[in-house]
């Protein structure tokens, strides 16, 4: 497990250059930033795990031999860059109001990648395809309940952001389901 998220945290540093952020240590924000409120900071944390675990699965579907379907095949990338792209918006917000995001998915979202891992074949793309629409049902409600009661301008148009690119993300994952 410690293994598991030191080669996460070690991929998503590696990773943050190319997408062109710089990585967040606390202390690091602008002077005096004002004060997000608790949904917001709670929105930027999750988000930002979130987009840990797609880009860590989506990685994990472009290169690994356990993939049997193209679909989930071509889904990886997708996943990979469109969740970099999220993340960073989500970044540059967190950064400027002082918010310290973890280095690692959530220990749930870290379970799930690791039980799926352990599946080779049809088995596998099954279950990335079944961990994918949890994981972007779940973005989809964060998102919902951000824009709905989300404080910080600069948040809810994160949230107003990624909402298509997600939507879109789940709309492929299912009609990969119906393949795969």
């Amino acid at each position: 497990m410690r293994s598991l998220r030191r080669t996460l945290a070690a991929s998503v540093a590696a990773a943050l250059p190319i997408l062109g952020v710089a990585a967040f240590a606390p202390g690091t924000a602008s002077a005096q930033p004002a004060a997000l409120s608790v949904q917001d900071q709670d929105f930027l944390i999750a988000a930002h795990q979130g987009n840990l675990a797609e880009m860590a699965s989506g990685a994990r579907a472009t290169i690994s031999p356990q993939v049997a379907c193209a679909a989930v095949r071509q889904l990886g990338p997708v996943l990979v860059t469109d969740h970099g792209r999220l993340d960073a918006s989500g970044l540059g917000v967190a950064m400027q109001n002082g918010v310290a995001l973890p280095l690692t998915p959530s220990a749930a979202q870290t379970q799930q990648l690791m039980s799926t891992g352990m599946k080779t074949g049809a088995d596998f793309d099954r279950a990335w395809l079944q961990m994918q629409q949890g994981f972007h049902t779940q973005t989809l409600a964060a998102i919902n309940q951000e824009l709905a009661t989300g404080t910080s301008p600069a948040v809810k148009m994160v949230a107003q952001t990624a909402a298509p690119v997600v939507q879109n993300h789940l709309a492929m994952v299912n009609a990969a389901l119906a393949t795969c």
